[in-house]
């Protein structure tokens, strides 16, 4: 079996998984809450306002990334979100070429900004006694929208470190559309949260890098394409009241 097959269905696996776990939740949650047990959310506001950070794996690859996030829900478990995120890959800025040329040091940083839009999904909040705070679990599928570089420099030096000139090379066929899945338990008492999740996506980390060539030869070696894993812990309001 190609290993692209078996990361399809992978990925196929998991997402099936996650939605199943929120239909247990969901359906867990609806029985145990009621009218006289649900507690009553005082016409809070659809508009929240979310701070994520988060642990990357890229295949062995270590990176964090920062977004900061905006959810409506003009239904109570279903609303929409865009999210500006940062990315940074960590190990992963080598800049020699050959003995003569190096790529510029600010341009082998793997670091890129992304829209994320998203679809969300919530359970009811599953009160514990004396209904002050409780549990919710939410999907969010959607996509990422990266904004790679769009070239770097290259220096050429004459073997003492003094740069003679420089290169630019231009980044062709870059990909900017990418899909991602994330998940999270959160902490509430209806107007502010504290989370834990899990996000996969197909997000290539490497996209601005992989055609990259000089003198007939790829810069770059970062292997194949992998799926992105992200952990993280967020925190957020509803805003707008």
């Amino acid at each position: 079996m190609q290993p692209v097959s078996v990361s399809i269905k992978l990925c196929d696996m998991v997402i099936r998984a996650v939605f199943c776990l929120l239909f247990l939740f969901s359906s867990i949650a609806s029985f145990a809450s009621n009218d006289t047990s649900e507690r009553d959310t005082g016409g809070h506001s659809p508009h929240y306002l979310d701070f994520t950070a988060g642990l990357l794996a890229y295949g062995s690859d270590p990176g964090y990334s920062l977004e900061l996030s905006y959810a409506f829900f003009p239904v109570k478990y279903v609303g929409a979100s865009l999210g500006l995120e940062f990315t940074r890959m960590l190990g992963s800025d080598g800049t020699y070429i050959d003995l003569l040329h190096d790529i510029n040091e600010d341009d082998a940083k793997v670091m890129h900004f992304n829209l994320n839009p998203s679809v969300c999904f919530r359970s009811p909040i599953l009160w514990f006694k004396g209904h002050e705070s409780g549990l919710q679990l939410q999907v969010s599928p959607g996509a990422q929208l990266t904004m790679p570089k769009r070239s770097v420099v290259i220096d050429e030096h004459n073997g003492s470190g003094i740069v003679m000139r420089d290169y630019e090379i231009k980044c062709d066929n870059s990909r900017y559309v990418f899909w991602r899945v994330k998940s999270s338990v959160s902490w509430t008492d209806g107007q502010s949260h504290i989370s834990l999740g899990y996000s996969m996506s197909n997000y290539d980390v490497y996209v601005f890098r992989r055609n990259l060539s000089f003198n007939g030869k790829k810069i770059f070696s970062d292997g194949r394409h992998k799926f992105l894993h992200t952990f993280f812990v967020s925190v957020g309001t509803t805003i707008f009241r």
